[in-house]
């Protein structure tokens, strides 16, 4: 079944997790949000509960003791159900998220799991993917339309819903006229963000002397010519996504200043006193 055709069934999800407190938890969460939760102890049990039932959704605990977590993937999805599976942990390390992320898990979350994230999780899922188009080629979020039937473009953009309510920043790679920014802002459309601005910079089109004031912004009397504060990308963007394209052709003290960014999620504008706090 094609990743953009799935179709939920039920509203049973399998909870697998050794922590009895935890599970307790995440049982009783996903009762009062309206689904079916099945919990077990161990891999074990997981592996019975699933060739036995259908389930739109597994959530298990990477830590859990015997658990194989390639193996246990593998088979929850040879299954004939789209099952999705989500991952939590709290000692896995980032290699092994990554891992089990690019097999096609719907995300991998450290404990302690926000409530919240989990919850957005969930209704995405039971939510189904975005409808495709009336002729069976394209895929329709917000105003971006993406017309796609190679398997490969299909597997991109299941992907980028996966990561789409995700915090992390998002490296996009593709050749001249591929698609990136169509891809960026399918991403944006499909995060909880997609009422807040969606702000693309082309960093090759700007000198070196202006980048850095657009991106950052600056205070007034910074410079020559700055007469008044100017608020930078990244604040226009606050709450949304900013898109840096061609980033390859920023300038090589900059990208250390965007580094900063990236990593505490605070900018400095030019001629400042005080760091910023932004949410992008």
């Amino acid at each position: 079944m094609r990743a953009d055709e799935r179709m939920i069934q039920n509203r049973n999800i399998l909870v697998v997790e050794d922590d009895p407190q935890v599970r307790a938890i995440l049982g009783r969460l996903l009762e009062e949000w309206g689904y079916a939760p099945t919990t077990v102890s161990s891999a074990v049990d997981a592996a019975r509960e699933i060739t036995s039932r259908r389930f739109s959704l597994i959530i298990v605990s990477f830590d859990t003791p015997g658990l194989d977590a390639a193996s246990f993937f593998d088979q929850a999805k040879n299954e004939e159900n789209a099952v999705q599976v989500l991952f939590i942990s709290s000692t896995a390390s980032v290699e092994a998220a990554v891992d089990m992320m690019k097999a096609g898990a719907l995300d991998f979350l450290i404990k302690p799991v926000e409530s919240e994230q989990l919850y957005h999780l969930v209704q995405r899922v039971f939510q189904g993917a975005r409808g495709t188009d009336a002729d069976g080629g394209g895929e329709n979020c917000g105003n971006t339309r993406i017309v796609a039937e190679d398997k490969n473009m299909l597997k991109i953009l299941d992907l980028a819903r996966q990561v789409a309510d995700s915090r992390a920043s998002v490296l996009i790679q593709g050749e001249s006229g591929t698609g990136k920014e169509l891809v960026a802002r399918y991403i944006h459309e499909n995060s909880r963000r997609r009422h807040a601005p969606f702000v693309a910079v082309n960093c090759a089109a700007l000198p070196e002397t202006l980048l850095e004031s657009e991106l950052f912004g600056h205070e007034k009397g910074a410079f020559t010519g700055a007469i008044s504060t100017k608020q930078g990308k990244f604040e226009l963007a606050g709450g949304g996504t900013l898109l840096l394209d061609e980033i390859t052709e920023m300038p090589i003290h900059l990208q250390s200043k965007l580094l900063r960014v990236l990593q505490e999620r605070e900018i400095d504008r030019v001629g400042g006193r005080h760091p910023i706090q932004v949410d992008i």
